[in-house]
């Protein structure tokens, strides 16, 4: 029956109702906008390649966002300079290509490493704003993966944006920290 039905299209006065203007079960299992939850928006960004981690995000992972931007210099303003910043952190990831869980899609089979050129993530509106300023500033957006159960955030003292004087400046000591951390952790 049409109880319950949803129409699809507007509708003039007296014009008659056809099956093809109603919300079918199919065509409503095809849509994203169902599984992206309330007060929450999808929103591509350009993540294929390396960007993407080389193919290895699927659907409900978590990423970090970085951007690398092209800048004026802080010195010399004359001078461009490049920065890396983290923009967003344990973001979920809705779609990787076509790929979206629970829907298949046309042509939404994996294609191998780096086998598709965007990605969807599930963020806020302010951060969408965030990811569409960032995508149209001289610059880049890098996924970083991260492990399923680390939900951890980095504050904004450990997260100060990286230029290269501050990589030449601190990379003893990100190096020392790395193998006191991750390297002796690991054993």
């Amino acid at each position: 029956g049409l109880t319950g039905k949803r129409i699809m299209h507007p509708l003039k006065f007296r014009q008659p109702i056809l099956w093809p203007f109603l919300e079918s079960e199919y065509r409503a299992s095809m849509s994203l906008g169902p599984k992206v939850a309330r007060n929450l928006r999808a929103i591509s960004i350009s993540a294929g390649g390396t960007a993407g981690v080389s193919g290895h995000i699927r659907p409900n992972d978590r990423v970090d966002v970085l951007g690398t931007f092209t800048l004026p210099s802080r010195v010399n303003r004359d001078e461009m300079e490049a920065l890396t910043m983290t923009i967003l952190q344990n973001v979920t990831v809705l779609t990787v290509g076509r790929q979206v869980p629970g829907m298949n899609l046309p042509g939404s089979g994996a294609r191998g490493s780096g086998g598709y050129s965007a990605i969807t993530l599930l963020v806020s509106p302010k951060e969408a704003e965030f990811l569409v300023f960032a995508e149209h500033m001289r610059g880049k957006l890098t996924l970083s993966l991260r492990n399923p159960r680390d939900m951890n955030t980095l504050g904004e003292k450990e997260l100060k944006p990286m230029d290269f004087s501050d990589l030449e400046k601190n990379i003893s000591t990100y190096n020392k920290i790395r193998q006191r951390s991750f390297v002796r952790g690991s054993q």
